[in-house]
């Protein structure tokens, strides 16, 4: 079962007012009390979260039709706890949202070692592997406590991915 689960952080855009005119009832809102940043966003959402899979998407960010079915039956055939793919980043500047990294290139990767990751960025994009947005078994988070460090205002992505 689908459930979407928006945190509003104190943000400023509307966001419970957009909520609210989302008639689904998979589509659930958080709203805390005062901002306590991306990680303590995310773990409000994955706290909440009832699915087996969690996935985070940002503003900027975005997926594509049928990417977290096709990430999850990836890793039911795997029996993987984490799985990622070249995410699109939404460039409003531009007008329309672009794959992270070169496909060519991202798809050379391969598995995503720690050494891999702390490797840096890939080519010439300005991004690294830590920018992805990887789908995690609820499961795996909770049987090894794992949340966002909260203490982290920038690179919580990279702590969480490497844990």
């Amino acid at each position: 079962t689908l459930e979407v689960i928006v945190v509003d952080d104190c943000s400023s855009d509307g966001t419970p007012d957009i909520v609210a005119a989302i008639t689904d009832k998979r589509v659930k809102l958080i709203q805390l009390k005062e901002n306590s940043g991306p990680s303590g966003a995310r773990n409000a959402a994955i706290k909440a979260a009832s699915g087996q899979w969690i996935a985070i998407l940002d503003g900027d960010d975005a997926y594509e039709q049928g990417r977290l079915q096709r990430m999850t039956e990836i890793a039911r055939i795997r029996s993987a706890d984490m799985i990622v793919d070249n995410i699109l980043v939404v460039s409003e500047e531009l007008g329309k949202n672009f794959p992270m990294f070169d496909s060519q290139v991202f798809d050379a990767i391969g598995e995503i070692t720690l050494p891999r990751l702390m490797n840096g960025t890939i080519g010439n994009t300005g991004y690294s592997l830590s920018s992805l947005k990887p789908i995690y078994s609820k499961s795996f988070l909770n049987e090894h406590n794992i949340l966002y460090d909260e203490s982290i205002a920038v690179g919580e992505d990279y702590m969480i991915f490497a844990e």
